[in-house]
C-alpha cells in the first residue's frame, strides 16, 4: 500500500489494516504509528552587532527548529567551517541552540559568518542564516619613500618625499609625521609639506636625516608605521667648538685633536699653520689620521711657533668648508671663575657652583677658601681638579663668612670671584663681646616705626597728666590755711632752726595739726610742751641779719627748679627778709627722719633763722645754737 502525500501533520498518526473473508469470523486489523523524519523548519544567528572590534572576543548564539531528530549545527566563516568552538544544546519542541566563541581578526572584515541546520537522514534538508562582519581595527600603517628615490643616493640640497599607507576602519581621521620620535609640523618656509598621506621634505641638510614614521589614528586607536631611515650625504663637518685655545710653554708638546662628522667617512685630513698672516702646510708626518679625527702633536720652539691651526677633513662628497680651529698661545694664568651660584645651604652646609673660564692654556683645577668674619680667620679649603662645584660642610650656625673661589693652574691663580656675605641660620656666634648678627633693613624699618608710635604715644600722656594735675594757683590770704607737715619744714633745703616755733590756728579750725611751743625763761632751764623740745642750756647771743622766708605753694604753681625731690608735694619759696630779734634765746632740738632708715634720725644743727610762710599764719622759727641729741 501506497500513503501519498506524507506531512508533517502526519507524525504520531495511526494507520489501521483491516481484512476480512466473510461474515462469521471478526475481520483481522493491523494497527502502524507514523514516525516521521522531518527537515528543520528555520535557522536564524540571535546576536548580529552592527560592528564587532577585532581581537576582541565574542558569543554569538544561532537557534534552528522543527528537525526531528534534532538538527546539526554548524557554523563557517566564509567558505571555511568554524570547529571546536562552538557548543551545542538540545530543547524542547524540536528545538536547538549552537553558542559560539568568536574572535574576529581584520581578515574577517568583510566576510559572512554562517549558521547551517540540516538533519542528516534528509537529502538536502540544510538550512543556514548568514551575518556579514563589520570589523573595526586600528589602522594598519606602512610607510616606504618615494618609489622614485634612491635612498642610497641623497645628498644635501635634494628633495625627499615619503607615502605612508593606511589600512583602516573606520577611517583614520587623523595623521602624524614624526622624525626621531618629534613630531613635525607643514613650514612651507623650511621646506616641510604634509599632502594627504604623504611628507615632503625640500633641498635636505644633514640635520634632515634621521628615522621617520607616520602614525594614524581612528575610534580604535593610533597605528604606528614601520620606521624609515633617512641617510644623507654630506662634506666634513667640525663637530667641535668653532676655535679652541691651546697654551703651551716654548718647548712643550700639546696634543690637538680634529674631531669631523661626515658622511661616507672621511677619507682625508690636513693641517695647514697661519703665524701673521702666513699660512703653510703641515707635514703629514706630524699627525695621524683616524676614522673621524686627526691627532697633531705639535710643540713651539720659538715666538714665531705661536699662531693659528687649521684641520681640513674630506670625503667623496666635497672638502670641509668650515674648518676646525686651533689657537696655540703662550701659557697663562688662567681666568677669574664666572656665575657662581650658592645652592643647597643649610645650618652649617652649602654648595657652590661656577662657570669656569680661559684655562690659560694648561689643566687647571678649582680651589674654595672660606673666611670666617669679621676677622677673614681661614675655615676652609677645597678643591676640586673636574669642574668648579664645591660642597662645603661643618661650619657654625649663626656665623658670617666670606667665600673666595679661583681656578689654578701651573702659572698661578686666578683672581678671587668673591661671595660675601654668606651667613648660616641660627644661634648668632659672640665675637668678644658682642654677636655679629646682619640686621635685616625690614626689620630695622618696622623698629623704627614702633619707636617713632611709642614717643607719640609717651607725648599724649606726659600732656595728659599735665593737664589732669594742673591747678589754679592762690596766693594764701588770711581767710585760707592749708596744714603742712613738719617733715616736709624740716626737710627743706636751708632749714636750720632758730628762735621759738610758734604754731596758730585760725578761727575756722581747718589747720587740724599745729606746733605749739611754749617756752619758760626760769634761769638756764627751758620748758616746752612739745616732747620733741630737750632742754639744754647755752649761752646766750643776741639775734641780728637776715633771715631766709620760704613760702609754701601747692602743687601745680611752682616752677621746676625749685621743685624738691623730698618734699613730698610741698615746695618752700626763699625770700631774703632782714629780721632784728630781741636778745632772746630759745633752744630747740630737731630730728629729722631718715629717710633711708626711719628709726635712725638724722640731726639737724645750724644757727640760721628761717620763716616758713602757709597760707594760714605765719611760723617763724630762730634759734642760736642747737644741742642734738636722739631720743
Amino acid at each position: 500500500m501506497v500513503f501519498p502525500n506524507v506531512g508533517r501533520q502526519h507524525l504520531h498518526a495511526r494507520l489501521i489494516c483491516q481484512a476480512s473473508n466473510n461474515n462469521i469470523v471478526p475481520p483481522e486489523t493491523k494497527a502502524v504509528v507514523l514516525d516521521i523524519n522531518l527537515k528543520p523548519q528555520s535557522v536564524s544567528i540571535l546576536t548580529k552587532e552592527k560592528h564587532v572590534s577585532a581581537e576582541k572576543r565574542y558569543e554569538v548564539e544561532c537557534r534552528t527548529s522543527g528537525s526531528r531528530p534534532d538538527a546539526v549545527i554548524t557554523w563557517w566563516k566564509g567558505s571555511r567551517p568554524v570547529k571546536r568552538l562552538a557548543k551545542n544544546f538540545a530543547e524542547q519542541n524540536n528545538q536547538s541552540l549552537s553558542i559560539l566563541n568568536f574572535v574576529p581578526v581584520i581578515d574577517d572584515d568583510g566576510k559572512y559568518l554562517t549558521c547551517r541546520a540540516e538533519n542528516p537522514t534528509i537529502p538536502d534538508s540544510a538550512l543556514e542564516d548568514k551575518w556579514r562582519l563589520n570589523v573595526h581595527y586600528v589602522p594598519v600603517v606602512t610607510l616606504k619613500m618615494g618609489s622614485t628615490l634612491n635612498p642610497e643616493d641623497i645628498k644635501e640640497g635634494d628633495d625627499v618625499y615619503f607615502e605612508c599607507n593606511i589600512r583602516a576602519n573606520p577611517k583614520a581621521y587623523k595623521l602624524s609625521w614624526f622624525h626621531n620620535n618629534v613630531e613635525i609640523y607643514q613650514n612651507m618656509t623650511a621646506g616641510v609639506i604634509l599632502s594627504d598621506q604623504s611628507l615632503v621634505l625640500q633641498n635636505v641638510v644633514r640635520a634632515t636625516g634621521g628615522e621617520y614614521t607616520c602614525i594614524a589614528t581612528n575610534t580604535e586607536g593610533k597605528g604606528s608605521s614601520n620606521p624609515v631611515n633617512l641617510s644623507v650625504k654630506y662634506a666634513p663637518v667640525c663637530i667641535q667648538e668653532r676655535e679652541e685655545v691651546y697654551g703651551a710653554l716654548k718647548q712643550e708638546t700639546v696634543t690637538l685633536r680634529c674631531r669631523v662628522d661626515a658622511n661616507p667617512p672621511v677619507a682625508a685630513f690636513h693641517w695647514t699653520f697661519n703665524n701673521s698672516g702666513d699660512q703653510t702646510d703641515v707635514s703629514s708626518e706630524k699627525y695621524t689620521n683616524e676614522v673621524t679625527s686627526s691627532r697633531l702633536n705639535y710643540t713651539p720652539n720659538n715666538d714665531l711657533d705661536y699662531g693659528t691651526l687649521l684641520c681640513y677633513g674630506e670625503n667623496e662628497i666635497g672638502k670641509q668648508k668650515e674648518p676646525c680651529v686651533f689657537q696655540v698661545v703662550i701659557a697663562g694664568r688662567p681666568s677669574h671663575l664666572q656665575n657662581c651660584t650658592l645652592l643647597n645651604q643649610t645650618t652649617n652646609s652649602l654648595q657652590v657652583e661656577c662657570v669656569e673660564g680661559y684655562d690659560g692654556g694648561l689643566t687647571q683645577s678649582f680651589e674654595m677658601e672660606i673666611l670666617e668674619l669679621p676677622g677673614l680667620k681661614s675655615r676652609l679649603n677645597i678643591t676640586t681638579y673636574k669642574a668648579p662645584i664645591f660642597v662645603a660642610d661643618g661650619l657654625d650656625p649663626g656665623t658670617s663668612y666670606r667665600i673666595m673661589l679661583y681656578a689654578v693652574n701651573k702659572k698661578g691663580r686666578s683672581d678671587a670671584t668673591v661671595i660675601d656675605p654668606v651667613t648660616f641660620k641660627g644661634v648668632a656666634k659672640l665675637q668678644g663681646s658682642t654677636a655679629s648678627m646682619p640686621i635685616n633693613p625690614l626689620i630695622m624699618g618696622l623698629l623704627g616705626t614702633a619707636a617713632i608710635l611709642a614717643t607719640g604715644v609717651c607725648l599724649v600722656l606726659v600732656a595728659l597728666c599735665r593737664k589732669h594735675y594742673a591747678r589754679p594757683c592762690h596766693r594764701p590770704d588770711s581767710n585760707s590755711t592749708k596744714h603742712v607737715p613738719m617733715e616736709a619744714v624740716i626737710n627743706a633745703d636751708d632749714l636750720i632752726v632758730d628762735g621759738s616755733i610758734t604754731g596758730m590756728r585760725t578761727s575756722s579750725g581747718s589747720i587740724e595739726h599745729t606746733i605749739t611751743a611754749e617756752a619758760v625763761r626760769n634761769g638756764n632751764s627751758i620748758e616746752a610742751t612739745d616732747p620733741d623740745i630737750i632742754r639744754n642750756q647755752y649761752e646766750r647771743r643776741p639775734i641780728h641779719g637776715f633771715m631766709k622766708v620760704y613760702e609754701y605753694e601747692p602743687p601745680g604753681c611752682r616752677e621746676e627748679d625749685d621743685q624738691d625731690d623730698e618734699g613730698e608735694g610741698y615746695a618752700f619759696k626763699h625770700v631774703a627778709k632782714e629780721l632784728h630779734a630781741p636778745n632772746q634765746t630759745i633752744y630747740r632740738s630737731l630730728q629729722r627722719p631718715n629717710r633711708t632708715n626711719p628709726h635712725n634720725p638724722t640731726l639737724i644743727t645750724g644757727s640760721q633763722t628761717l620763716t616758713h610762710k602757709y597760707r594760714g599764719p605765719e611760723v617763724v622759727t630762730t634759734s642760736n645754737r642747737i644741742q642734738e641729741s636722739c631720743i
